[in-house]
């Protein structure tokens, strides 16, 4: 396990980024502490050397954005909005925004929708269409049109986080209502029972699918845990595995899980399937972040501002 190269970005990194498909681009959004101070663009990087390609602008302030599956769109999400956010719920973004990649060119405002943040799993892996929150409900779009082709109805609050499986074939969605649920993607019912989280409220909560779709990841306050996508005679409603960590990033093949904690500067790298070791990092500061590299054998971990560390 080592470092493979340190870069500095031609600008703010910002805590929130997404790595293209093909592994070339990065799109990086301000920190946090920036939003209130006033309008801030994504910014999108060569990921070998840092260098800036385009700004994408709005009159808001970006605080997210992910590539597609495809890696032909970004979608962005601008600060939340106070007023719709519920005495002690996830704050929520203003509608998100579609773009072109290649050329970044705003290409539509997906109003009456919204999401905690992007990301690229929100993308349907098999099909043109991303998954967002409508109030109480979920939504698949199309997409560059942004039409609603199929609503997920059960929750009893507000819908803060949704994401295609790997397969494209199940959707969940994280709720302020205290579950996590999993669903068909073309009929739009529930494959399996809520999962129940235990954390002080959504925004603390991660879910995501992991390897072949046949289970999710959950992190909240008991730490990370393992459930079955759908149960069958062998498998429980319970969990199969639960880490003490409390962060979790899960592969593009989604066949491993990085487990790692920000006020420690250890990462380590465990199978999906079973949460057996794979390998231990030690990164020289602790992490704000970690994501995969789609070249799956490297890291990108977020240590400082503006420094990116890949690691195998």
């Amino acid at each position: 396990n080592h470092e493979q190269a340190t870069v500095y970005f031609d600008g703010p990194a910002g805590s929130h980024v997404s790595i293209s498909p093909d592994g070339l681009m990065i799109v990086s959004c301000v920190d946090s502490a920036y939003v209130g101070k006033g309008a801030a663009p994504a910014m999108v990087y060569r990921s070998d050397d840092g260098g800036l390609l385009r700004e994408l602008k709005t009159d808001e302030c970006i605080t997210s954005a992910a590539f597609s599956s495809t890696g032909e769109y970004i979608v962005t999400t601008s600060a939340p909005v106070p007023a719709s956010s519920p005495r002690n719920a996830a704050p929520m973004s203003e509608a998100p925004v579609l773009w072109e990649a290649a050329s970044g060119k705003k290409l539509k405002t997906l109003s009456g929708m919204m999401t905690r943040m992007a990301h690229p799993t929100m993308f349907s892996p098999s099909r043109d269409s991303l998954v967002l929150s409508r109030e109480n409900d979920a939504a698949v779009c199309s997409v560059p049109a942004g039409d609603a082709q199929l609503v997920l109805r059960g929750h009893t609050q507000r819908v803060t986080y949704a994401e295609f499986s790997p397969d494209g074939d199940r959707i969940l969605t994280v709720s302020d209502d205290g579950t996590v649920r999993i669903w068909s993607s073309t009929e739009g019912i529930e494959v399996r029972p809520p999962i129940p989280w235990n954390a002080p409220g959504s925004e603390s909560v991660q879910a995501a699918f992991t390897a072949g779709s046949g289970d999710v990841v959950v992190t909240d306050r008991n730490g990370v845990s393992l459930f079955a996508t759908e149960l069958h005679a062998e498998a429980s409603a319970d969990a199969k595995f639960t880490s003490r960590h409390m962060y979790a990033a899960v592969s593009r093949s989604h066949d491993h899980v990085a487990l790692f904690s920000r006020i420690q500067n250890i990462v380590s790298v465990v199978s999906s399937r079973t949460f057996s070791p794979i390998c231990e990092l030690e990164l020289s500061e602790r992490p704000q972040e970690v994501l995969f590299h789609p070249a799956e054998k490297q890291l990108l971990a977020i240590c400082q501002n503006r420094m990116f560390q890949y690691r195998s």
